[in-house]
């Protein structure tokens, strides 16, 4: 089994982390780009109140985290961050699922 081609996982062996190039992550962050892009556009348009609110709650915490830096938790919020994003772009092509 091979997640987006950068972790694998072999049956009674392991998982490891594949071999990849500079050129595989650029290609990734490229496609990951142009994806938050679209969803943003699109959450402009669709996004609720209470997605809106949710947005920023986070950017706050983020903030906070950032002046105490707490990375771990950056990255946590920026996940979160990004789930809602894609959540109010109501788009399958940008990860949302109903």
């Amino acid at each position: 089994w091979n997640w987006e081609g950068f972790v694998v996982m072999m049956p009674l062996r392991g998982t490891y982390v594949a071999d990849i190039s500079l050129k595989d992550v650029v290609q990734v962050f490229e496609i990951r780009s142009a994806l938050e892009e679209l969803a943003a556009g699109l959450a402009a348009e669709r996004i609720t109140p209470d997605e809106l609110e949710e947005l920023e709650r986070i950017v706050v915490e983020i903030s906070e985290y950032i002046a105490r830096d707490e990375f771990d938790k950056i990255v946590d919020a920026d996940i979160r961050f990004h789930g809602v994003l894609y959540r109010a772009s109501r788009s399958p092509a940008c990860g949302y699922t109903s």
